[in-house]
């Protein structure tokens, strides 16, 4: 059976190993290497906000149907609304 103390470092040690894994290493994209720091800073921001519009448009092309459709099965299933 393991003492106290090794099993205290090994939880120690399985812990500082997951702060490796969590770290970002801050890597820039290729293709924006050789662009100034402030045009990177607008790209990087500017890819940012395409990635949420995009993502909140999917969103709001699949949420009607979806609630349409769970809409449908509670009524099926005899499941009153809220």
């Amino acid at each position: 059976m393991l003492e106290k103390e090794e099993v205290n470092q090994h939880l120690i040690d399985d812990h500082s190993e997951d702060d490796e894994d969590d770290e970002d290493d801050g890597e820039m994209p290729e293709d924006l290497l050789n662009l100034s720091a402030r045009t990177q800073q607008r790209w990087i921001i500017f890819r940012s906000l395409y990635t949420m519009a995009f993502g909140t448009s999917i969103v709001m092309i699949f949420s009607e149907p979806m609630v349409a459709v769970f809409d449908a099965l509670g009524t099926a299933l005899g499941i009153d609304n809220f």
